[in-house]
């Protein structure tokens, strides 16, 4: 029978949701099916306990798991759209998963295939290194906490950090002596109460435990008796894997072993050498079934290898050569395809004279406090609530309310309804994006003298339509993070939009130079500043404390060729894209637009395939987008932007289509030397 409680619940009106039924009733409350009604889409909202009340620790514990959660965006970890109170009761919602989580099935499939094992820990490890990168160790890693959403391909999402511990000295979410997590899959230092140990490794030792029974079947230890388990954990050996399943290789199984040593500094480094070793010993083992004479070579390969004959192999087929194995090593995982930029000794002494000289200029030292107060109350080493993030923002009401509009037309379609404070955009989108809409806001808002203004509007309107076609494209690339993406596309050339603003008699001088001596702006910028635009905004943004994600593309530049295994190598790719074509569509002239944009397009084809037409329609998309979010917001003219104004001649109206059919060959427009030049592309 349904308790009274449940019962009360359905129909009850939860922020913009409705509730309709309950799912599961779990450790620290109950699970409810609820629909948006502004959306129409269907929800998982989590409330704390079944009764009107609940002990202060409990309900601390549960609004750190909301808190934990919706700052993680990552396509691995469950998503947290909203969040509030109910009748006192605490409650988030997230997104409605359909499927099982990873104990039912291994309940159903005692051993598990190593290919199939290498799919759940490449996604798992996906989701663990997102956490770790911003200080949060899961603390309770195990099956009822891995979500296998049904369909294909296979997809995974990691749940329930409510007992997750924030890296920090001194932190009072986790104390000595307390045990958190679950026997079955908790580390030694878990078993112990030692939380100073516990690290992302606790993490490992979890995933090393979940990994052992899905390839042998067998728990690593087994006891009825809780605190048997955990003296197991601390004292007794793993059992070998090799004992239990002979047919496993020696790689996978001292990997697996090597996550389970008793001492953390045994285990593996990260989650990300876990994957890539993984998949290594992966593919060694695939590799082991195939000829020994034949391997697969890249097209570099292909051109300088000794091609031989192949019965029934067309003499025009080049995906496969037959060579000697030693003459074509095949690359066991996927490298960067990037090279990183690096500021040495002399750099930093140059960015520090010129960042004085930057803070002579009268609003530039009020924007750095404001940063700075909002950096301080950000980490997570911080004992400042969501709320308390929230006042300091606050404390400038225009930005606050800059903030909250943006977010509100960005981030629309993320969680349901208006966001209408601070505090909540923080415990939904996550610190650093805040912070970092907060310096698109700070930056880009029309400054800067009469004489400079038309120059600052031109910088900031590119930089932030830089940043929307970088969302517009984000899926066409593969990156699964559109938001992200549009923020790294905003900040890709940060440095030259410094100079503009807070250097710009430097920066005159530069553009003479290049345009004298027809070099590039950055060789002319190492000329003038003593430092490239590249690394004086990645300086800059090191001392700001950007978020790691956007660092690691403003340090990074893509080469002209790889496979884009990585979606940080994605990303960067991507970044470096959007700007290179905002800045091609401003300053090309109408004849060689469009087979400039196609020439881009065919230099970028290893990361993303688009038609021509396509990417008209896209670019249209992207300015309009740029109206409605920041345009009016912060005074910014695009009519007057030369991006604006070309981007209208690559998408005729309709009336002019009709006019193009009746073009006669030798009056060749814009618009058909764009339709024209897709062959180049092709």
């Amino acid at each position: 029978m349904q308790c009274k409680a449940v019962i009360k619940m359905i129909g009850k009106h939860v922020g913009n949701y409705v509730i309709e039924r309950k799912l599961e009733k779990g450790e620290m409350g109950a699970v409810f099916l609820a629909r948006d009604r502004a959306l129409g889409r269907e929800v998982a909202i989590k409330f704390i306990g079944d009764g009107p009340e609940c002990a202060a620790d409990i309900a601390i514990r549960f609004l750190d798991e909301a808190r934990i959660t919706a700052s993680l965006q990552h396509p691995n970890i469950v998503t947290v759209f909203d969040f509030g109170e109910l009748e006192g009761r605490p409650y988030y919602a997230m997104e409605l998963l359909v499927g099982s989580n990873l104990d039912a099935l291994m309940q159903s499939n005692k051993r598990f295939g190593v290919e199939q094992v290498k799919e759940y820990v490449d996604q798992i490890c996906s989701g663990l290194h997102a956490a770790h990168a911003v200080g949060v160790v899961h603390q309770d890693l195990k099956p009822s906490n891995i979500f296998v959403v049904g369909g294909e391909p296979l997809r995974i999402k990691l749940m329930n950090f409510g007992v997750a511990k924030i890296m920090s000295i001194g932190d009072d979410d986790t104390y000595h002596g307390q045990i958190v997590g679950t026997p079955r899959y908790m580390s030694p230092e878990q078993a112990k109460g030692d939380a100073e140990e516990i690290s992302p490794r606790s993490d490992i030792y979890s995933l090393g435990v979940i990994v052992y029974e899905m390839l042998t079947g067998a728990s690593v230890f087994a006891n009825e008796f809780p605190v048997m388990l955990l003296m197991m954990h601390i004292q007794s050996p793993v059992p070998k894997i090799r004992d239990l399943v002979p047919e496993i290789s020696r790689d996978i199984a001292e990997l697996v072993e090597s996550c389970l040593a008793k001492d953390p500094n045994d285990r593996p480094q990260s989650v990300l050498e876990i994957r890539e070793r993984f998949a290594e010993a992966t593919f060694e083992l695939s590799a082991d079934l195939r000829p020994e004479s034949a391997v697969r070579v890249s097209l570099a390969e292909r051109e300088c290898a000794p091609r031989a004959s192949v019965p029934g192999l067309d003499e025009h087929d080049t995906k496969v050569c037959i060579a000697p194995a030693m003459e074509a090593p095949v690359s066991k995982k996927p490298k960067p395809v990037t090279r990183t930029l690096r500021l040495d000794r002399a750099d930093r002494v140059t960015l520090k004279r010129l960042y004085g000289e930057m803070q002579k200029r009268g609003e530039f030292p009020e924007f750095v406090r404001s940063w700075r107060a909002v950096g301080k109350h950000s980490h997570f080493d911080s004992t400042y609530s969501a709320s308390e993030l929230g006042e300091s923002l606050l404390e400038d009401h225009a930005l606050s309310a800059k903030l909250l509009r943006i977010i509100n037309s960005a981030y629309a379609s993320r969680f349901s309804g208006k966001v209408d404070s601070i505090s909540h955009a923080i415990v939904i989108l996550g610190v650093d994006r805040v912070r970092s809409i907060a310096l698109i806001i700070y930056l880009f808002e029309n400054q800067g003298t009469d004489a400079q203004l038309p120059r600052v509007s031109e910088s900031a309107i590119r930089s932030l339509v830089s940043g929307e076609i970088a969302q517009q494209f984000a899926a066409y690339a593969q990156v699964s993070d559109s938001e992200q993406a549009m923020l790294c596309g905003t900040l890709r050339n940060f440095g030259r939009h410094l100079a503009i603003v807070y250097l710009p008699n430097w920066y005159d001088q530069m553009v003479a130079v290049s345009q004298s001596n027809n070099v590039d702006l950055e060789i002319a910028a190492e000329r003038i500043l003593g430092i490239s635009l590249r690394k004086l905004g990645l300086g800059v943004a090191e001392l700001w404390q950007l978020p790691k994600p956007i660092l690691g593309v403003m340090s990074n530049v893509p080469g002209l060729s790889g496979r884009w295994a990585r979606e940080e190598d994605r990303m960067v790719a991507l970044a470096e894209f959007s700007n290179e074509l905002c800045e091609l569509v401003a300053t090309e002239s109408a004849q060689a637009r469009p087979l400039a944009i196609s020439n881009l397009l065919l230099q970028h084809r290893a990361l993303l395939t688009i038609e021509p037409e396509t990417m008209a329609e896209l670019l249209q998309s992207a300015q309009e987008s740029f109206e409605r979010r920041y345009s009016s917001l912060l005074g910014l003219d695009s009519t007057k932007c030369s991006f604006y104004r070309n981007v209208a001649a690559l998408v005729p109206t309709p009336e002019r289509q009709l006019e193009l059919l009746d073009t006669e060959d030798d009056e060749l427009t814009p618009e058909i030397t764009w339709v024209a030049a897709r062959n180049v592309a092709t």
